[in-house]
This record gives C-alpha cells, sequence and structure tokens, in this order.
C-alpha cells in the first residue's frame, strides 16, 4: 500500500526522499542510513522517466555501500577513533574484513566502468576516428550552450582539436582504470583531475547528477580510506574564552568524535 501511495503522489515522494538523504548525509546511525540510500537510488532509477549513467551508477555502489554500512556500529559515521587492532575482537576483525571485501568489490566496479567507458568506445566509428567529440557537443538535448558554442566549434572543427579531445578522453578514462594498481602516492592528484574532467561535463553538458555520481564513485576508487575523513568543525567557544587572546586562537578544523560531541552537548 505504501508503494501505491507513493507511486500516486510524485510530491510526496520526493520530500520523503529529501528527508532521508539529508539524514543520510549527516551520519547518524549509517546501519540504517546505508539501506535507506540505496532504497531511494535505485526506486529513482527504476521510475525516473530521464536517467542518466550516473543515476545507474548511483544505485549500483549504494547496495554495494550496504555491507560496509551494516558492519559499522557509529551512532555517527563522522565521527573516527581509531584503536590498535590488537584491542579489536574477533566480532570487530571479522566486521573489518567483509567491509575491505565489500570495500574492494566497489573499487573493482568502478575501474571496470572507467576501462569499459575507454577501451568499449573503440567499438564506435565516431570515436576511433576521432571525431566523436563534435557530434556531442553539437548534440540538439545534451551539446554545449550557446555562449560555448563560439569557442567550442573553432576547436571541434579543427582536425587536430577534435582529435585532441576525442582520443584524450578516451585515454584519461583507460588512466583512471589503472589508478586500480596505480602507487598510492599518486592517487590523489589522479582524483582532483578526475573529478576536474567530470566537472567539463557539467560545462559542456549540464549533467550536473552525473558529475556528482561520478565524484562519489571516484572517492570511493581513488579515495584515502585507511586514514579516514574528518569533519571540520571550528570550536567557538575557544573565541569568546576569556583566556584566549588574538594571537593564540586556533581556528585549524577539529576532529568530531563522539567524546567531543558529548562534551559540547554538556556545555
Amino acid at each position: 500500500s505504501s508503494d501505491l501511495l507513493l507511486e500516486h503522489n510524485i510530491v510526496l515522494a520526493k520530500w520523503l526522499s529529501i528527508i532521508v538523504l539529508l539524514l543520510v548525509a549527516s551520519g547518524w546511525r549509517p546501519r540504517v542510513t546505508g539501506i535507506l540510500h540505496w532504497w531511494i537510488a535505485f526506486s529513482y532509477s527504476s521510475s525516473a522517466m530521464v536517467l542518466d549513467g550516473g543515476d545507474q551508477i548511483t544505485a549500483t555502489l549504494t547496495l554495494l555501500l550496504i555491507p560496509i554500512c551494516l558492519m559499522d556500529g557509529r551512532k555517527w559515521h563522522w565521527s573516527n577513533e581509531p584503536h590498535p587492532i590488537e584491542q579489536y575482537t574477533t566480532r570487530q576483525k571479522m566486521a573489518g574484513i567483509v567491509a575491505l571485501c565489500s570495500l574492494l568489490v566497489i573499487k573493482l566496479q568502478v575501474a571496470f566502468i572507467y576501462f569499459h567507458a575507454g577501451v568499449g568506445k573503440f567499438e564506435v566509428p565516431e570515436w576511433a576516428n576521432g571525431t566523436a567529440v563534435y557530434y556531442w557537443l553539437n548534440n540538439p538535448i545534451f551539446g554545449a550552450s550557446e555562449a560555448l558554442s563560439p569557442i567550442l566549434d573553432a576547436i571541434v572543427t579543427n582536425p587536430i582539436g577534435v582529435t585532441a579531445m576525442t582520443w584524450g578522453a578516451m585515454v584519461f578514462e583507460v588512466i583512471l582504470f589503472l589508478g586500480l594498481t596505480m602507487n598510492k602516492k599518486w592517487r590523489p592528484t589522479l582524483l582532483v583531475l578526475g573529478i576536474a574532467f567530470h566537472f567539463t561535463i557539467i560545462i559542456f553538458h549540464g549533467l550536473v547528477s552525473f558529475f556528482c555520481a561520478m565524484t562519489a564513485a571516484l572517492i570511493l576508487f581513488l579515495g584515502a580510506h585507511d586514514t579516514g575523513y574528518k569533519l571540520p568543525v571550528i570550536k567557538f567557544n575557544r573565541l569568546f574564552s576569556r583566556q584566549s587572546h588574538a594571537s593564540d586562537m586556533p581556528l585549524e578544523p577539529q576532529l568530531v568524535t563522539a567524546s567531543g560531541i558529548q562534551n559540547n552537548a554538556a556545555a
């Protein structure tokens, strides 16, 4: 009955999705919100009238994230309190193994996406002969905006320019695939270049949702998961402390931990 209710009330479905996704982004209870995240992503990719590849990728990656979320017993996914592995219980070690295996599958999935995107284009004559970008930029639906058309037309009507853009895209997608076995020190640079690469798709084609999906995929693929991610927070109570002076007011981002949240709440 709930499916029928949402099917005939699109506005309610949208607001429910927005509320749930805000809850997901807040980081509360990953075990619960991870499943809800996949449910919304899958529902959208299954029912939306207009889709792009990013919607399908989002549905796939959120499904693969579920085992990681189920193994995460934290109340707040931004908290990061590492402990020596000697202090882990057997249950925690097993949960870590499951999470790492799921992350490996995600990395393989994203690597295959870029491998297929780069190598698979060789089967298309327009990509093989270096003219595909010309047709995409002049597509009536996904083509470049009128403001950029004069500049881009000057490039894509030049044989060298259009070939460089077409083959450059394929070569870079293969390089992103090689990030799977690349030295870790080069991955942050490749991550930034990959995000910039997909940002150009917003400029040329206006596909914002595709950019967001691929940016998330790149973070899962090339991100430094062994160090975790910190939520930058300024402790404003220090700004108003009577003992503090302008010269010794540290404004560096602080790591939010469970104990830190409790202290702030108590204050």
